[in-house]
């Protein structure tokens, strides 16, 4: 049986990622570099668990400083930017928003969570023609996401096409029969 936890006070763990550390950033950094390097990962995961903290509790305004420090130490932490997106929409702020959703779905394209929020901050500033191109390009990514067509459905009811907005509703039921902004939606549209 393996003593993980004598092993990690002896310091061969330790050692042992460092050495994988130099090798994986060709061997060009430093021990100290790549200590920084795991401190800068460690915060970063400890603001991002507190943002999502904050989130959850609807505190948005105090998640936003959290996130931005998890992205300024590691740029590429999609989740957190996801969620930054998230609490810019919940503040109202859309812009901001969007430009967030922006830089998830450049690294992920079927990240439906970042079509949607790009498709509802359009929606909102009222860009109701944008709103549909971010929902229709998410629905080319996942074409069976049920979120996806009940936001191209309100959007179509804001341009005035009750036909598409009735279809798009009808597929959201079809993929979730229980979805009620879906169901609201296509009793708003048969009106």
């Amino acid at each position: 049986m393996l003593n993980c936890g004598r092993r990690w006070r002896d310091g061969r763990v330790v050692g042992l990622v460092i050495t994988l550390g130099v090798i994986l950033v060709g061997c060009a950094a430093t021990r100290s570099e790549i200590q920084t390097e795991f401190r800068e990962a460690r915060i970063a995961q400890q603001n991002y668990e507190a943002g999502k903290v904050k989130y959850g509790a609807r505190d948005y305004a105090g998640a936003v400083p959290l996130f931005q420090r998890t992205l300024s130490l590691d740029p590429q932490y999609d989740d957190a930017e996801m969620y930054l997106g998230w609490s810019h929409y919940h503040l109202g702020r859309y812009p901001d928003a969007s430009r967030h959703f922006r830089q998830v779905v450049a690294r992920q394209p079927r990240w439906v969570g970042a079509w949607n929020g790009l498709g509802w901050s359009q929606y909102r500033t009222g860009g109701y023609e944008q709103a549909r191109e971010e929902f229709a390009k998410g629905l080319q990514a996942r074409p069976k996401r049920e979120s996806l067509h009940n936001g191209l459905g309100w959007t179509y009811l804001k341009l005035g096409d009750r036909a598409k907005a009735r279809e798009s509703f009808q597929r959201a039921l079809q993929l979730a029969p229980n979805y009620a902004d879906a169901r609201a939606g296509l009793t708003e549209a048969s009106r």
